[in-house]
């Protein structure tokens, strides 16, 4: 009987009432479903289809992680400047962009270029994840903080992962398509798909009100 008068649900649902909240989660879940095989299937498609070395591969993706680390210094700027709606809808479709244009990667695209577009995906994604991680709390009031936070990284979490299975599965059914190993084209087709899920979270971040 205590516990029956006492316990509190450990995902309080009814935050998502909040229309800010929800969009935030909502449109997180699309964006994550489509970048959360990035950094699995771009390294992969260096090794298996281009032909790179395991240290070779990684000197590449590093690139997106200098344009990530680059977002922070001006990240605060941006959202002045933009706002979160501007902010959002900016870093979902340049980060889409970015995924799509990992779809015609091929041995031949110029290795300046290649980097040069994976900087700027790091410096999108990056703002990406900033601009969220204060927004989700923007019509949150300050007693239901804790319970918003437990399922922004719920959601967090478990769509990083579902993405991660979105973009395999693809490519796996791609390369069952014909058998033997993934090609190149088998890649290519998963990025596209992988690309397409994110570009709905710009759908949804524009349709915030441009005062949030």
């Amino acid at each position: 009987w205590y516990f029956r008068r006492t316990a509190y649900p450990v995902l309080e649902l009814g935050l998502l009432r909040n229309r800010l909240f929800r969009t935030t989660v909502v449109g997180g879940t699309f964006f994550r479903l489509g970048t959360g095989a990035m950094p699995i299937l771009f390294p992969l498609m260096l090794q298996l289809a281009f032909g790179l070395n395991p240290f070779q591969s990684g000197s590449i993706t590093f690139a997106t992680a200098v344009g990530a680390f680059a977002a922070k210094f001006v990240a605060e700027a941006i959202l002045h400047r933009l706002g979160f709606r501007g902010t959002l809808v900016a870093a979902t479709l340049v980060t889409t962009m970015g995924v799509a244009a990992m779809g015609v990667y091929s041995p031949q695209t110029p290795m300046p270029l290649m980097l040069s577009l994976l900087v700027v995906t790091g410096f999108f994604q990056s703002m990406f994840w900033t601009a969220t991680n204060a927004f989700t709390f923007a019509d949150i009031e300050d007693k239901d903080a804790g319970q918003a936070n437990v399922i922004s990284q719920v959601t967090v979490q478990i769509t990083l992962a579902c993405g991660v299975a979105l973009g395999g599965g693809v490519l796996e059914a791609a390369r069952l398509s014909h058998g033997g190993t993934p090609t190149l084209g088998d890649f290519h087709f998963a990025f596209w798909v992988i690309a397409a899920v994110a570009l709905v979270s710009t759908v949804i971040f524009a349709r915030v009100p441009a005062a949030a």
